[in-house]
């Protein structure tokens, strides 16, 4: 029991520093620019502090981690990735509304059409001269 306190206190004091590439610091920051993942996810899944993760990106932002020193190459590089991430994203909404819209068209369509057979039960089908019946059945099936 004692042994395994001291060897408990010996590795929190010779804890050794860890040091990253800057590939692999480039590729986590993409991960969180592109929008892969969190920074607190990223953080947590490498073991790393996330105000480490926080400098890494400030790193990324001034252009630490790219081969060219151009600053303003620089810029316009980190610049097209954001704007990547955001076409991205308007992408994906743009898809789901327009899910959204074909799924609320085929409803209202649903409910005129179920609208107009009650009507027709209660009015009878020699009373429907705006439908004709089998144009009717022919919607109703699409």
């Amino acid at each position: 029991m004692r042994q395994e306190i001291k060897d408990i206190i010996e590795g929190l004091i010779m804890r050794v520093r860890r040091s990253f590439s800057k590939e692999f610091k480039k590729e986590v920051i993409e991960s969180i620019v592109s929008g892969q993942a969190t920074a607190v996810e990223l953080a947590r899944e490498h073991s790393i502090s996330p105000m480490t993760v926080s400098k890494w990106k400030k790193d990324y932002r001034s252009g630490k981690f790219f081969e060219n020193t151009n600053e303003s190459t620089t810029r316009l590089e980190i610049r097209v990735r954001e704007l990547e991430k955001l076409v991205g994203e308007l992408t994906m909404e743009n898809r789901l509304l327009k899910k959204f819209r074909d799924f609320a068209t085929k409803e209202k369509k649903r409910g005129l059409i179920n609208c107009y057979i009650k009507k027709l039960g209660q009015e009878g089908v020699q009373a429907s001269g705006n439908m004709p019946l089998n144009l009717l059945l022919q919607v109703k099936k699409g």
